[in-house]
């Protein structure tokens, strides 16, 4: 298995694991789970974020088009 195969099938994972460790969040009613939880799913991100910037540092994925001014101040008042 090559590496940007490898990078790729953690970044799936990672994403799959942050989805799940969040259902399990809200779905939990015990405070202490629910705080472990928390920092299991925020690890989680933390990984993704810095693999997913070596998978675009190294041109195994291409990074999302930043959002213009615009785009983002109507998304804002859609949300508030």
């Amino acid at each position: 298995m090559d590496e940007k195969t490898m990078i790729n099938d953690l970044i799936l994972n990672l994403k799959s694991n942050i989805s799940l460790y969040q259902t399990a969040i809200c779905d939990s009613e015990n405070i202490g789970i629910r705080q472990i939880l928390q920092q299991m799913r925020n690890s989680n991100e933390s990984m993704l974020y810095e693999l997913t910037k070596v998978a675009n540092l190294k041109g195994y994925s291409k990074p999302v088009a930043k959002a213009e001014m615009q785009e983002i101040d109507t998304l804002k008042k859609e949300i508030l």
